[in-house]
């Protein structure tokens, strides 16, 4: 996965986040070229996540909303 396409990926987690009004803040972390590393902080718990970046880009709103949700236990979740 190029520098462009992983950057534009993580910004879309990046605003679902901001739109969860949780109280999470994401880390991106060094990976491999083909995959989307992240840690989220929330409430003093991390949730570090290693994406298959080309399988990221797949995934619609929804089915990442309830990636974001599996992946930090529920502290992200789509608001109502």
């Amino acid at each position: 996965m190029n520098g462009d396409r992983a950057r534009r990926e993580i910004e879309r987690i990046s605003a679902m986040v901001r739109e969860s009004n949780s109280r999470c803040t994401t880390e991106v972390v060094p990976g491999e070229l083909d995959s989307v590393h992240l840690t989220f902080h929330c409430s003093g718990r991390r949730h570090s996540v290693a994406w298959v970046g080309a399988w990221l880009e797949t995934l619609d709103a929804d089915a990442l909303w309830r990636e974001l949700d599996l992946a930090t236990r529920g502290a992200i979740k789509k608001p109502s």
